[in-house]
């Protein structure tokens, strides 16, 4: 037993000197608060989401509302069908009543550097309650560029979608995982609000060139992993504060133990806290590998997690137990997210080639290069480049997601379907 206890301290020292030395990452949770950066005065965009959230103005009968979508019950009709009046009218009454909650949302988008007030040292216990607020925003958002879209107003409708892909990007920074999740998610909010907007108004080209310039920028961020591999750092950082505990937190002795027991069953339990240690401090180490590789090779990460669970669980490594399940699903969020801003960038040099082209859509996406993409993107699910078809006016863009099956752009349904942005009945460009 001291054989494995010896080794094992020793692996794990190993381990944590040669991370210190090859690496200016942070190590501790107050490291790790540094580490996201308050911006210079003036430029947190941070600070003016905030006061859009206090100026909000949403109900519990809002998100009750029967003729609402996306902040009520009520479903949106599909993209090639007008709204119903009603659901026009109480999309209508929701952003009028949080036009100033907007305002700020749209100078807070102008600022590129962000940080939310919360405290990073507290680890486990570190409160983030922007991010419930955050996600309310980004709907708001989409409601705001819907209504202005249905009543043809693409300069606003434009910005709002600007701003929603802004203020998911707010959080690109924080290196925590939960608010990674939740950029994800108003990612999908943002392009969800794109694809109603490209259906029901015509953008302008000079705002077409924005907006590409914007998701390019995203895009490029996202397939390097900047925001994920800021958060598997803050993931690493605040569990191996978990372990720094006494061998008899980690696992009572009884109280019925001899010295002579109590000793040795003490240096049991301080093996199997340092090969817990070791096995959590192993497997964040494989995942930083695996990062470094492009989409679909990255989900591959997966497998990681899954591997190392099973080992835990078999070796009974309570804290690696508790910490790793979970983290295996987040590679594939990830991808998810990278194909819908691939969708999006490519949607917006559609709509690029149809204002150059009599509001004609390619036969296929190899037009659209170089002219208006410089490749083809590629799906982060299987590599292969995004499928297009022309249908109606218009046409049906798609990934195949996460079950790595072609549904023939069949929109995703629980774990069924692809990701699928599609124009259908385009409105036509003025002459």
């Amino acid at each position: 037993m001291k054989t494995l206890l010896l080794s094992s301290l020793v692996a794990l020292l190993g381990c944590e000197i040669l991370l210190a030395a090859t690496t200016n990452e942070p190590q501790t949770l107050v490291e790790l608060d540094r580490w996201y950066e308050e911006p210079p005065a003036g430029q947190n965009a941070a600070v003016l989401y905030l006061m859009g959230f206090t100026a909000m103005h949403i109900s519990h009968e809002d998100y009750e509302s029967t003729n609402r979508p996306i902040i009520g019950t009520a479903k949106l009709p599909d993209v090639e069908k007008p709204l119903p009046v009603e659901m026009k009218t109480a999309i209508a009454e929701l952003t009028d009543n949080n036009r100033g909650a907007v305002r700020f949302f749209v100078q807070a988008a102008k600022h590129e550097q962000s940080r939310y007030p919360i405290d990073l040292t507290q680890g486990q216990m570190t409160m983030l309650p922007h991010l419930s607020k955050i996600k309310s925003a980004a709907q708001l958002l989409e409601l705001f560029a819907l209504s202005q879209a249905v009543t043809n107003d693409a300069a606003l409708a434009g910005k709002g979608i600007l701003t929603g892909l802004a203020l998911a990007q707010s959080l690109d920074s924080e290196p925590v995982l939960i608010s990674q999740l939740v950029r994800v998610a108003c990612v999908h909010i943002a392009v969800n609000g794109l694809e109603q907007v490209l259906n029901r108004v015509v953008l302008p080209p000079e705002f077409l060139n924005r907006l590409q310039k914007v998701l390019q920028s995203c895009e490029k961020r996202e397939a390097l992993g900047v925001g994920f591999t800021r958060a598997w750092v803050g993931e690493r950082v605040t569990g191996l504060s978990t372990f720094d505990m006494s061998p008899e937190d980690y696992l009572k002795v009884p109280d019925t133990a001899t010295p002579a027991e109590r000793e040795k069953l003490t240096l049991e339990i301080k093996a199997i806290l340092a090969a817990d240690k070791q096995l959590f401090e192993s497997t964040f180490a494989k995942v930083s590998a695996i990062r470094r590789e492009p989409f679909p090779l990255r989900l591959n990460q997966s497998d990681i997690f899954l591997q190392a669970v099973n080992q835990a669980t078999n070796r009974q490594l309570l804290l690696s137990c508790m910490l790793l399940p979970g983290l295996g699903n987040v590679s594939w969020k990830e991808a998810g997210c990278l194909a819908w801003l691939r969708l999006a960038q490519t949607a917006v040099a559609l709509e690029q080639f149809r204002t150059a082209n009599d509001d004609h859509y390619p036969k296929s996406l190899r037009e659209l290069t170089p002219s208006f993409l410089n490749a083809i993107p590629a799906d982060p699910f299987d590599g292969q480049s995004l499928r297009y078809r022309k249908e109606g006016n218009g046409y049906v863009l798609y990934s195949i997601g996460k079950d790595i099956k072609d549904d023939n752009g069949k929109r995703l349904k629980q774990q069924d379907g692809d990701l699928v942005f599609s124009v259908i009945n385009p409105p036509k460009s003025k002459p």
